[in-house]
Protein backbone atom coordinates (compact mmCIF):
# COMPACT_ATOMS: atom_id res chain seq x y z
CA UNK A 1 0.00 0.00 0.00
CA UNK A 2 1.58 3.66 -1.16
CA UNK A 3 1.49 6.68 1.04
CA UNK A 4 -0.62 9.56 0.55
CA UNK A 5 0.31 12.30 -1.62
CA UNK A 6 -0.63 15.79 -1.24
CA UNK A 7 -1.07 17.52 -4.95
CA UNK A 8 -1.57 21.47 -5.64
CA UNK A 9 -3.06 22.54 -8.41
CA UNK A 10 -3.59 26.44 -9.77
CA UNK A 11 -1.42 29.46 -10.30
CA UNK A 12 2.12 29.21 -9.06
CA UNK A 13 1.44 31.64 -5.74
CA UNK A 14 -1.90 29.66 -5.24
CA UNK A 15 0.28 26.65 -4.56
CA UNK A 16 3.11 28.23 -2.98
CA UNK A 17 0.71 29.76 -0.54
CA UNK A 18 -0.89 26.63 0.44
CA UNK A 19 2.14 25.23 0.84
CA UNK A 20 2.75 28.37 3.44
CA UNK A 21 -0.55 27.43 5.27
CA UNK A 22 0.00 23.99 5.17
CA UNK A 23 3.15 24.52 7.56
CA UNK A 24 1.89 26.98 9.49
CA UNK A 25 -1.00 24.46 10.14
CA UNK A 26 1.22 21.62 11.02
CA UNK A 27 3.56 24.11 13.03
CA UNK A 28 -0.03 25.01 15.52
CA UNK A 29 -0.78 21.40 15.70
CA UNK A 30 2.42 20.37 16.82
CA UNK A 31 2.31 23.49 19.46
CA UNK A 32 5.59 24.66 18.39
CA UNK A 33 6.16 28.40 20.14
CA UNK A 34 6.24 30.70 16.05
CA UNK A 35 6.72 34.15 16.98
CA UNK A 36 6.79 37.20 15.05
CA UNK A 37 10.58 39.07 14.50
CA UNK A 38 10.69 42.03 16.61
CA UNK A 39 11.84 44.26 13.89
CA UNK A 40 9.30 46.35 12.70
CA UNK A 41 10.85 46.43 8.91
CA UNK A 42 11.06 42.91 8.90
CA UNK A 43 7.87 40.38 8.09
CA UNK A 44 9.60 36.83 9.00
CA UNK A 45 8.38 34.51 11.78
CA UNK A 46 10.33 31.65 12.80
CA UNK A 47 9.97 28.95 15.56
CA UNK A 48 11.64 29.81 19.06
CA UNK A 49 13.19 26.97 20.22
CA UNK A 50 15.38 28.84 22.89
CA UNK A 51 15.50 27.20 26.52
CA UNK A 52 14.07 30.75 28.05
CA UNK A 53 10.89 30.92 25.01
CA UNK A 54 12.73 34.54 24.98
CA UNK A 55 14.10 34.64 21.54
CA UNK A 56 13.31 38.14 19.66
CA UNK A 57 14.59 38.27 16.46
CA UNK A 58 15.01 35.84 12.40
CA UNK A 59 18.47 35.92 12.97
CA UNK A 60 20.29 38.11 15.72
CA UNK A 61 22.71 38.50 13.34
CA UNK A 62 20.58 40.40 11.08
CA UNK A 63 17.66 41.90 12.25
CA UNK A 64 18.70 42.18 16.42
CA UNK A 65 21.99 43.85 15.36
CA UNK A 66 20.32 46.32 12.66
CA UNK A 67 17.36 47.12 15.28
CA UNK A 68 20.22 47.41 18.24
CA UNK A 69 22.49 50.03 16.37
CA UNK A 70 19.27 52.05 15.26
CA UNK A 71 18.20 52.10 19.48
CA UNK A 72 22.56 52.92 19.95
CA UNK A 73 22.52 55.84 17.58
CA UNK A 74 18.97 57.22 18.44
CA UNK A 75 20.70 58.08 22.25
Amino acid sequence: MEGLTLERSGAAWDVVLADVATSAVRLMGEQRLVKVCANPDCTWMFEDESRSASRRWCDVSICGSLVNVRRYRAS
